[in-house]
């Protein structure tokens, strides 16, 4: 279980961001995303089931109701969230955007030329 959760949660992501075109991608991103998840949930079913199993002795596995109960919390989580980014103002967006960088140093200095603009407006 350790390995897989490692695998799963760890050397798997790492190797998909280190793609140039995955990390450029949002179903990429989105897929090296969900594997860290996986790969937390099996480090906390293997930390929880294997300690309850020294402990007490007896072998475990949850049943199909505490599995399908679980997906559905996570469910209407993602389901909760993904209304709230939609329609509440959670996230504002600059009327001007500014343009992509192409470089680190373009990019610090567009993000100080906004700023300067920032504190002409306010002042």
């Amino acid at each position: 279980m350790y390995w897989l959760e490692i695998t799963v949660g760890v050397i798997a992501p790492l190797i998909l961001f280190s793609i140039s075109r995955v990390r450029q991608n949002v179903n990429g991103l989105f897929t090296g995303a969900v594997l860290i998840i996986l790969g937390f949930v099996l480090n906390r079913m293997n930390i929880t089931i294997t300690g309850m199993e020294a402990w007490a002795g007896v072998a475990y596995f949850p049943s199909w109701m505490e599995i399908t109960v679980t997906v559905a919390i996570v469910t209407a989580g993602f389901v909760i969230f993904s209304l709230a980014a939609r329609y509440l103002p959670l996230f504002t967006h600059d009327k001007h955007p500014l343009p992509a960088p192409h470089s680190f140093d373009e990019e610090l200095r567009m993000v100080s030329m906004h700023q300067d603009n920032l504190s002409e407006i306010r002042a």
